[in-house]
């Protein structure tokens, strides 16, 4: 069922897809301070549908962004990059979906698309936009220098038009990794230098080496794609340990005691508590939180490594 979609003025936007995730996003959009102008998709009758529900203008994809400030790119991800060099290029302050990019190759067009933009162009990372992680960050900060990160991100199968049943690896370990690095890159506090990926009897799991101050810290993160959720990080310092779980419920823990989390009407709100709203309310404002250009290319190099580590026996592969 899609989200039900209010009507609020504020910030325009388009969206670049009509499908299941881009009705996640017009209906946070209200919310978020954002006033839904147009749709464009190959689909048509699903962009009619969706632009009716928020009273905005269905377009063809090649009009896009159609005079909003803001685009979101909820498409097939192999064209993402093409979609947000148009949006960029027209003057709208692009969010792609993930996964972002095919490969770090599609990166680097992403990334040159940007610094000709300039700097128009981010990544979707809802939950690292979370009211739940940012308290995570908050406790995370008082920690000294971390030895220890393990997680595991378990999402469900996706139902997206473009998606069929059968996905290979390259789809689950690139679904479930953009959700999982740029977490465990700020739990970290550095970024991923290498990965080895091997098969388990449920999904994958990956072990990503991050480089910090301190030297290379090795984690390890177990990554599915099926039926429900199960998300949840843990990092361990010689101060003290963090633990988060994000789903199926949100549960914060400093040493094994609990951190209360935001609640109220407004954090209970399971757009705002999936990230969805503050990810477009403060997309290119100061502060935000979604994924720049950069880190996009080097997790999606990540995820390249991650599966040559599957074709190579589990050995470590360095990311380039």
């Amino acid at each position: 069922m899609r989200p039900r979609i209010r009507r609020r003025s504020g910030r325009t936007l388009a969206l670049a897809g009509a499908g299941g995730m881009a009705a996640v996003h017009a209906a946070a959009a209200p919310t978020a301070g954002c006033r839904l102008t147009v749709v464009a998709s190959a689909s048509g009758r699903s962009s009619r549908s969706l632009a009716g529900e928020a009273d905005a203008r269905r377009i063809p994809v090649a009009d896009l962004p159609g005079g909003a400030e803001v685009m979101v790119v909820a498409t097939p991800t192999t064209t993402h990059t093409e979609l947000a060099t148009r949006g960029a290029s027209a003057g709208a302050v692009v969010l792609v979906e993930s996964p972002w990019c095919t490969s770090a190759a599609d990166a680097d067009d992403l990334l040159a698309a940007d610094a000709a933009g300039p700097g128009r162009i981010r990544g979707a990372a809802p939950t690292r936009c979370s009211p739940a992680w940012r308290a995570t960050m908050a406790e995370r900060r008082t920690l000294g220098p971390i030895r220890h990160l393990s997680g595991c991100c378990a999402l469900p199968a996706p139902d997206w038009g473009h998606l069929g049943a059968d996905l290979d690896d390259g789809i689950r370990i690139r679904l479930s990794a953009a959700t999982a690095l740029p977490l465990l890159e700020d739990l970290a506090g550095g970024p991923v230098v290498g990965v080895a990926a091997a098969r388990t009897a449920s999904g994958h799991e990956l072990r990503p080496t991050f480089r910090t101050p301190q030297g290379d810290l090795d984690a390890t993160v177990e990554l599915r794609i099926g039926a429900g959720s199960e998300v949840w990080f843990q990092a361990s310092a010689d101060d003290g340990v963090v633990r988060v779980e994000l789903a199926p419920g949100r549960l914060l823990e400093r040493n094994g005691g609990p951190i209360v989390l935001p609640s109220g009407s407004a954090a209970d709100d399971p757009l705002v508590r999936a990230g969805y709203v503050d990810q477009l309310s403060g997309l290119g404002l100061d502060g935000d939180l979604t994924v720049d250009p950069a880190t996009i290319r080097r997790l999606t190099a990540a995820t390249d490594a991650a599966l040559r580590s599957l074709g190579a026996s589990g050995d470590r592969v360095e990311v380039r």
